[in-house]
């Protein structure tokens, strides 16, 4: 599964201050659009969300959320994200989530689009009666992680809720409004201090988290909801699947595309931009396949929020990572794929036969494909065995000649041919050689050669 290569290649980046970001923490949300191949970043303060192209980093437009439906909350808009119906949702953050103040979700249709509320919490919900029965809690903060997988009536938005084992999980049967369930996970280790931690879905009732816990930094966690979540009250226990030590310390932003494997992770300006394999069906299959610095690393202060974003994008979701970082910038990487090499394959293998020493010379010839370069080994044995064959010196071409013809060239021969990719072997094929029988009571008298211009009917 890691047979090919990657590479990251930062290709454009935002320092700072600069086209709609600024360096007083108001950029904490990002997201990817594929179908406009743009990079959406809000920005708090501003009261909007900046558009830039995803290939060149040029601005193209912004998206208001000042005045109706948005109000609530300590930042209007934080988190945002698409469905995959190309539905943006966004966020609000919430320090205490209450009735009076409540966690908001909202939708845009289009860039251009109306926005409308999609949830606010009420008294009588499942994040309501939660804090309404736990209000010694005063950390039950949401909105700073965020999540989002599906599209349509199959759309579902996960929250993190900093310092608890609890994850509010919203849903929707009609694409439009939507419900809460709370999650809770009682054999996970309490995220620490710091306002967010890495969360991405993986597969069907899964998702992935890594938290800044006590004794859990580095942990990747495979987290099962029931598939009958909708239907059971809240709250609902998930379960901890499987536990993954590969990651390399605390990832605050996590970006997982389940079709082609990937997953790119970052924790804040003084760390790197890793890219890792995590194959959908095996969760155990984590490994880093590629990892980059950023632009601004050495430029800018790390913010002590220790907030931002990362989203896979590009064709597939395969050809870059956006990262931002609350008050340090945004950045573009390239990554850069070389496909796995293709083991050699015959098509038209050698052959052998009988022929006289007089013929002068024999050719055996293969043809086979696979990743260049192939190289070619010739091999000789007296008996039909690959174990004990010998290789010949110089025959390195896909064609080998013997030339001139004895006796003692019969035998068995096959060609072992490798690349990057692997290696196969012919099967041996045997070359007899004979002499010619000379008679004494017979000899030659005279011949014409054909093509002799004396003698045009031959």
């Amino acid at each position: 599964a890691n047979a090919q290569t990657y590479n990251l290649s930062n290709t454009w980046a935002f320092v700072g201050a600069t086209n709609n970001l600024d360096t007083s923490a108001d950029n904490r949300g990002m997201c990817y659009y594929a179908a406009s191949n743009e990079v959406l970043v809000v920005n708090k303060s501003k009261d909007n969300i900046g558009i830039y192209d995803g290939t060149l980093g040029t601005s193209n437009n912004s998206i208001s959320f000042s005045g109706a439906p948005f109000s609530s909350g300590n930042f209007l808009v934080n988190k945002i994200g698409f469905g995959t119906d190309g539905i943006l949702y966004g966020a609000n953050l919430n320090a205490a989530a209450t009735g009076s103040n409540p966690y908001k979700l909202y939708s845009w249709t289009s860039f251009s689009a109306t926005a409308y509320t999609a949830y606010a919490t009420s008294s009588g919900d499942a994040i309501g009666m939660f804090i309404a029965t736990n209000g010694s809690i005063t950390s039950f903060r949401i909105g700073d992680t965020f999540a989002i997988t599906g599209g349509g009536t199959n759309t579902m938005i996960l929250a993190g809720c900093e310092l608890t084992k609890y994850f509010v999980l919203l849903r929707t049967t009609d694409g439009v409004n939507f419900t809460p369930t709370l999650l809770t996970v009682p054999s996970l280790p309490t995220p620490g201090s710091g306002v967010q931690f890495g969360m991405a879905f993986y597969t069907n009732n899964t998702f992935i988290a890594n938290l800044n816990a006590s004794g859990g930094s580095g942990n990747l966690y495979l987290i099962q909801f029931p598939t009958n979540f909708a239907s059971l009250p809240s709250p609902v226990t998930a379960t901890i699947l499987a536990t993954d030590t590969g990651l390399a310390g605390d990832w605050l932003d996590l970006s997982y595309n389940k079709t082609a494997g990937l997953l790119a992770t970052h924790g804040n300006a003084a760390a790197p931009i890793t890219l890792y394999s995590l194959p959908a069906t095996n969760f155990a299959g984590l490994a880093s396949v590629a990892s980059t610095n950023l632009s601004f690393t050495t430029t800018q202060t790390i913010n002590g929020n220790e907030t931002g974003d990362i989203a896979l994008g590009g064709t597939g979701l395969t050809n870059a990572i956006y990262t931002l970082d609350t008050s340090a910038g945004l950045q573009a990487t390239a990554i850069l794929f070389t496909a796995a090499p293709i083991a050699p394959t015959i098509g038209t293998a050698p052959v052998g036969g009988t022929v006289y020493t007089n013929a002068g010379s024999f050719t055996f010839t293969v043809a086979a494909t696979g990743t260049l370069p192939l190289l070619y080994h010739w091999q000789y044995n007296t008996v039909s065995n690959l174990a004990t064959a010998s290789t010949i010196a110089g025959a390195t071409n896909s064609s080998y000649t013997i030339s001139p013809l004895v006796v003692s060239n019969t035998g068995w021969y096959d060609v072992y041919i490798t690349n990057a990719g692997g290696s196969t072997n012919s099967i041996p094929v045997l070359l007899t050689v004979e002499a010619p029988i000379s008679s004494p009571v017979v000899s030659n008298l005279w011949s014409i050669a054909p093509g002799n211009t004396n003698y045009p009917y031959l």
